[in-house]
């Protein structure tokens, strides 16, 4: 089987206890990528994302970062597929469960965003606990500059 891995490149902004911030110079390429969730978006060209160090690189080193396909896919279906599912099934309760009135869709709706809400907190709250986002790129060669 091929595994399949997302490289770029970019340089280290920030580096401490093996965690490195880097940014990324945004290329024609970015817009079609199916790893930009993982970046920060930005007004500016560049982009930054957070890596696993093993190097204990320093800020303005080269680096070249790697991102797993089978991560990207994990993110996305919790990033998007689940809260679709959620979306649905909660609008589908919403339409059994609420009483028939003039505005029976609208809440059944209303409750269906609520449910996504939470979903989104419930994982931004683990991601920010269990440092989950810090494992989804690591740093596999740098450049030093000195």
């Amino acid at each position: 089987m091929i595994k399949e891995e997302l490289i770029e490149e970019g340089v280290v902004l920030k580096s401490e206890n093996g965690i490195a911030e880097i940014g990324l110079i945004e290329s024609e390429d970015c817009e079609n990528c199916s790893a930009k969730l993982f970046c920060k978006p930005g007004e500016e060209k560049s982009k930054t994302i957070k890596a696993y160090d093993p190097y204990k690189t320093k800020a303005g080193d080269s680096v070249k970062i790697s991102v797993s396909g089978s991560i990207v896919l994990k993110a996305t279906i919790l990033l998007y597929g689940i809260p679709l599912i959620i979306l649905i099934l909660g609008i589908w309760i919403g339409l059994i469960f609420i009483p028939y009135n003039s505005s029976k869709e609208l809440f059944s709706f209303m409750f269906a965003l609520i449910l996504m809400g939470l979903y989104y907190l419930i994982i931004y709250l683990y991601g920010k606990k269990n440092k989950v986002h810090l494992n989804l790129a690591r740093i596999i060669t740098v450049q030093r500059n000195r």
